[in-house]
């Protein structure tokens, strides 16, 4: 996956996430809040609200699974974000921006001779050698 597509799909799923965390979040509290009144309705009036209690403890159980998903999506986003901006993928290369001066020709010229050194002592194959060999012969 290359460098673009990582931020991409980290960012999404960042706000994605951040969105499902702020839901369970505050559906959570919500929840509690109703647990609390009622708590305090039945302390004040002497009733007995045991089953919206229950209802609301459920409501409380599923926005803190809500919550839990929101958070991992949430993370799974920023580390997709955070590595599309660190490195690319192994498979991509990174072609050197070379000038043509003398010195750049003959850094390629060792660069070259090194390339046949690790091809003759078997380092290499022969379709890396000549994959690399015509990358570097394309920045003379």
């Amino acid at each position: 996956m290359g460098k673009r597509t990582l931020k991409s799909i980290g960012g999404v799923a960042s706000v994605i996430g951040a969105g499902i965390t702020w839901y369970g979040y505050s559906g959570f509290a919500k929840s509690q809040s109703m647990i609390s009144a009622l708590n305090a309705g039945d302390a004040l009036f002497g009733g007995s609200s045991s089953k919206s209690i229950d209802i609301w403890s459920g409501h409380a159980d599923n926005y803190k699974i809500v919550l839990i998903i929101g958070a991992v999506i949430l993370v799974v986003g920023i580390i997709l974000l955070v590595s599309g901006f660190v490195s690319g993928s192994k498979g991509q290369e990174v072609h050197p921006v070379v000038t043509s001066n003398d010195s750049d020709k003959y850094d390629l010229t060792e660069r070259l001779k090194k390339l046949d050194e690790l091809k003759n002592s078997g380092l290499i194959s022969q379709e890396e050698y000549d994959e690399k060999r015509k990358q570097l012969i394309s920045l003379l």
